[in-house]
């Protein structure tokens, strides 16, 4: 082969390599940014779950104390037509049912205390996660733009060497 066609191809050749490199570093940032984009959907679904779980709890716990309002008034109006008084054993029921209420509606609500700091622990993870993988995109590109001078460094060395000795090893 003659000395120009091997330096031609030589060029070429480091050239494939360089653009192939570059490629390969985008592709590989694109899927890093797609993650990413991934998590931070998935900490915004976590935060808004977050919030509705914490809703949610609230409206329970209200929904229990109404409850026990109405039941609470039942058994009054049925000591009020029993006639036997609001003290005794009568007043102890009642405070003992006030008590039950208190600890089934506290109940409710650290329940959904506790499944809305889960769900935002998870969102906080997800948004770490996002930012890992946006560094990881960065690096990938520059990695890329690393092993493509990389290559065209080598390129030029053989060329040169080339150049100089009249054959390519």
């Amino acid at each position: 082969m003659d000395p120009v066609s091997m330096g031609v191809m030589l060029a070429v050749s480091t050239a494939v390599s360089a653009a192939g490199a570059m490629q390969q570093a985008e592709a590989q940032s694109a899927s890093y940014r797609a993650q990413a984009q991934a998590q931070d959907y998935n900490a915004t679904v976590a935060r808004n779950n977050a919030q509705v779980a914490s809703e949610q709890a609230n409206a329970q716990e209200e929904a229990q104390r109404r409850h026990f309002n109405a039941l609470q008034g039942q058994a009054n109006a049925g000591i009020a037509q029993s006639g036997t008084g609001f003290d005794g054993s009568n007043l102890d029921l009642l405070k003992q049912n006030a008590v039950n209420n208190e600890l089934d509606a506290l109940t409710i609500r650290y329940e959904g205390d506790n499944k809305a700091k889960g769900l935002m622990a998870q969102s906080q993870l997800d948004t770490y996660g996002a930012g890992v993988s946006r560094m990881n995109a960065s690096s990938a590109t520059q990695a890329g733009y690393w092993n493509a001078g990389s290559q065209l460094l080598a390129g030029a060395t053989k060329y040169k060497y080339y150049d100089t000795t009249g054959k390519l090893t």
